[in-house]
């Protein structure tokens, strides 16, 4: 098991709320979804000017899991 500090993450990536993004980055590796899907669906969900940084904290996640 891995602690994963997302509230540092989000913190340098300047927005507190992007901690579930974060997280669910960590998660897209152990489930078996493409990750691109993981990202048209945050393309749908996230107001269009949070998209890019949330891409970003999604993007963030998947490095800390793939360690």
């Amino acid at each position: 098991m891995t602690a994963i500090d997302a509230d540092k993450i989000a913190g340098e990536l300047g927005n507190s709320r992007l901690v579930n993004i974060i997280l669910l980055g960590v998660i897209s590796n152990w489930l078996d979804f493409d990750k691109t899907l993981w990202e048209d669906v945050i393309r749908e969900r996230v107001k269009a000017k949070f998209v890019d940084l949330n891409i970003k904290a999604f993007a963030e996640g998947r490095k800390i899991s793939a360690v």
